[in-house]
């Protein structure tokens, strides 16, 4: 990961929020009886689409492909048709923001603080547990990386699983922490101990992805 993938990131993200402020400023006064939000929403739905293809590495650039080219485009083909976690448009740009670009499903809950929200405290075990699970993913890429030529294929695959699922689970759990913390967001979890899964269903429907 060198720098000018770290700017073309950054890069990216910017021009993502910046398209956020048209959606909330200019799109969310729409009305949605007729196709007219949707259409004004286009141009955005093709931009997010397309942002993602700027970035090369698989750390930066698959999870901004997710967020932006599948989560917020679904998120705002609802929001034109007043559907969706956007409608209404939460109260204030950043709380928008934060609910279109990224993995955030809330509860709304009848008690409502400062933005409507009521805020989630953080337990103690589960801090040591995102501890010990970033650990771990840093020994798997390290072993990925330097003694690939020496591991079994079926080891290597084992790895590059486990991999992926702690890249997406610390991945979610960084994108929406600073939210969470700022506008006291009650987030549903995103996973639900997938490894502790009894059938393909109960992985896929019960533990899997939950905010999709």
């Amino acid at each position: 990961m060198d720098g000018d993938g770290i700017k073309n990131f950054i890069k990216v993200w910017i021009i993502a929020i910046a398209s956020q402020c048209y959606c909330y400023y200019v799109a969310a006064r729409i009305p949605t009886k007729s196709m007219m939000r949707l259409i004004s929403l286009l141009p955005i739905l093709y931009l997010l689409l397309m942002l993602p293809l700027n970035l090369h590495s698989i750390h930066l650039g698959a999870p901004s492909a997710f967020f932006l080219g599948c989560l917020a485009i679904f998120k705002l083909l609802l929001f034109s048709f007043d559907s969706g976690p956007l409608s209404p448009p939460p109260k204030g740009l950043l709380p928008f923001i934060s609910i279109a670009l990224l993995p955030i499903n809330i509860k709304r809950l009848p008690k409502r603080p400062r933005y409507g929200y009521t805020i989630t405290k953080l337990v103690p075990n589960k801090t040591a547990l995102w501890a010990l699970k970033a650990l771990l993913l840093g020994e798997i890429i390290h072993v990925r990386k330097d003694y690939r030529q020496n591991l079994h294929p079926y080891v290597l695959t084992s790895l590059s699983l486990s991999h992926l699922y702690l890249g997406l689970e610390i991945g979610f759990a960084l994108s929406v922490a600073l939210p969470q913390a700022m506008f006291g967001f009650e987030l549903e979890p995103h996973f639900n101990e997938p490894y502790f899964s009894t059938s393909l269903q109960d992985f896929w429907g019960r533990r899997w992805n939950l905010a999709v």
